[in-house]
């Protein structure tokens, strides 16, 4: 079993999550936990623990688009549809 926990907050919210890392942790030990989070705060859960995978959208990738490109929306909707379809995937 793999559960996706989605933490696109601040980053104290990141911190905060541990707990609820951990007690997923413990109820299902074999299962894979993974962890979604902006890049600007990825760096975080370099202190906390409990979960077995990381996955990071590319905000700045996202701001990089926004200042770029002229028809923004569906860029982003692109970027972001690949993103969660190998998410998906995986």
């Amino acid at each position: 079993m793999k559960i996706l926990v989605i933490n696109l907050m601040r980053l104290g919210d990141i911190i905060q999550s541990e707990p609820l890392l951990r007690g997923l942790k413990k109820r299902y030990p074999n299962a894979e936990i993974h962890l979604l989070v902006y890049s600007n705060f990825a760096h975080t859960t370099e202190i906390i623990s409990h979960f077995d995978k990381l996955h990071i959208i590319d905000t700045k990738r996202i701001y990089d688009i926004v200042n770029l490109e002229k028809r923004v929306l569906p860029v982003i909707f692109t970027y972001l549809r690949d993103f969660f379809h190998k998410l998906k995937d995986e």
